[in-house]
């Protein structure tokens, strides 16, 4: 199941491609490399027999792509307001410009307004090219290279410009030649690695649909960047578990995809748990993962940083996971549990309100009531099994207690000098309720 991404662009950036590639050994990227836009529909066609999905650089590349190629999927790299406002920028600071005197093409002018309203600047109306209408697809209208580049080397010939900035490289090439001093938009690699994300997660949740999607996430229990030596730990580790396919290397975490049968039938079995330990000797150090279910592809990503996020907050290298019924279970290692932690059943949702608690909190007391068959406790029994401090333990039983969920029936003295202990018991009507869900 492993995925290739094709990147359709220009020399700049499919170098830029080729550099994130190999900080991410997880991407598989084979690049398209054109030299003029006339040359992109061949590539365009060649991208679609090899990959499992297309990248394309900008809306200029997209645009000049085969339309015959339409069943393959596809992802453009969005143009946004950093490109125009670091763009500006770099002319105002290295080139010592000013906005006057800068000449600009864009495929949307509505961006440029929107950053000039926001911090009061103004570039001349007239040293604006642009070419929004490429973003109508049905748009029969040619896209004039020659028309831009004479655009921007007009204006500098005239002297009302020292400057040219372009959206595509094609422009740069020629004005480049021309002598026109000209800059192409500048962008980040950051930006470029969200568009392979996003492409290896399109074909993944399509490869995953038959099966309910799942994710997991693993990082360290101190939330440091993962180096590339503890990412490639990390893979080694999995890369044993059959239908275990990684995405790009987030700097805090890796992220797989799969499904849930995988993740049950070989990641979760007891026999097979003697990967987490082996995984922390080889990190020297904790880890925390966290696995989401989920049946649409944000509800297994959100789920499974809540259990990322439960996982770091436990006690060693351990993992939780929760289900796209919204049921946290674990830790994974050791005695795991099951809390539900959405609920709609009314009864319960006003016990929350009323204690002004929440609904782990009360699923754990719930838990901690059936262990001990409903029998006396004090708060001291209750903090030791629910794994929270005293202190934490007594407000708690203070809210039931306020809310005449809970009566003292006595107290204790230990064996140490102190303030006896009080004793307590459920209501009788609590008891009911929770026997019925329990």
């Amino acid at each position: 199941m492993a995925i290739t991404i094709g990147y359709i662009g220009s020399e700049h950036s499919v170098k830029t491609v080729k550099t994130i590639a190999r900080q991410h050994p997880t991407i598989q990227v084979r690049t398209y490399l054109y030299g003029k836009p006339s040359e992109i529909s061949k590539l365009h066609r060649q991208a679609a027999k090899e990959t499992d999905i297309i990248c394309f650089s900008g809306i200029v590349s997209f645009y000049y792509r085969d339309r015959n190629c339409e069943n393959k999927p596809f992802i453009i790299t969005p143009f946004h307001e950093y490109m125009i406002a670091a763009s500006i920028l770099t002319c105002l600071i290295n080139f010592n410009a000013r906005i006057s005197e800068l000449s600009i093409d864009l495929p949307d002018r509505s961006i440029l307004l929107d950053i000039q309203n926001d911090i009061t600047f103004q570039l001349n109306p007239l040293h604006v090219y642009d070419y929004q209408w490429i973003y109508n697809d049905s748009q029969e209208k040619k896209l004039s290279i020659q028309e831009i580049t004479a655009f921007h080397e007009t204006l500098y010939i005239e002297k009302q410009t020292k400057m040219a900035i372009t959206s595509i490289h094609y422009v740069y090439d020629l004005l480049k030649k021309r002598n026109v001093p000209v800059i192409y938009m500048v962008d980040t690699e950051r930006n470029i690695e969200e568009i392979l994300y996003e492409a290896s997660k399109r074909v993944l949740f399509s490869q995953l649909q038959d099966g309910m999607l799942s994710i997991l996430y693993i990082s360290l229990k101190d939330k440091t960047p993962l180096t590339l030596k503890q990412f490639e730990i990390i893979m080694n580790t999995i890369k044993p578990l059959p239908g275990i396919e990684y995405s790009i290397k987030r700097k805090d975490k890796l992220i797989c995809y799969t499904t849930r049968g995988t993740i049950e039938d070989f990641l979760l079995t007891r026999s097979n748990l003697e990967w987490i330990t082996q995984l922390e000797s080889d990190l020297e150090q904790s880890f925390a993962f966290g696995v989401g279910y989920g049946k649409q592809l944000f509800e297994a990503e959100e789920n499974a940083l809540l259990a990322l996020q439960t996982a770091i907050n436990g006690m060693g290298s351990n993992g939780y996971v929760v289900t796209d019924n919204k049921e946290l279970i674990g830790p994974v290692f050791g005695e795991t549990r099951r809390e539900k932690i959405r609920t709609t059943d009314q009864w319960l949702h006003h016990v929350i309100n009323k204690t002004n608690t929440n609904l782990r909190t009360m699923q754990r007391f719930f838990t901690f009531l059936k262990v001990h068959q409903f029998g006396f406790f004090s708060v001291r029994e209750l903090a030791i099994f629910s794994q929270v401090s005293i202190r934490t333990s007594e407000r708690f039983v203070k809210r039931l207690y306020e809310a005449r969920l809970v009566e003292i029936i006595g107290q204790e003295q230990g064996l140490k000098k102190g303030r006896p202990r009080n004793v307590y018991k459920v209501s009788e009507e609590l008891e009911i309720e929770i026997r019925k869900r329990v």
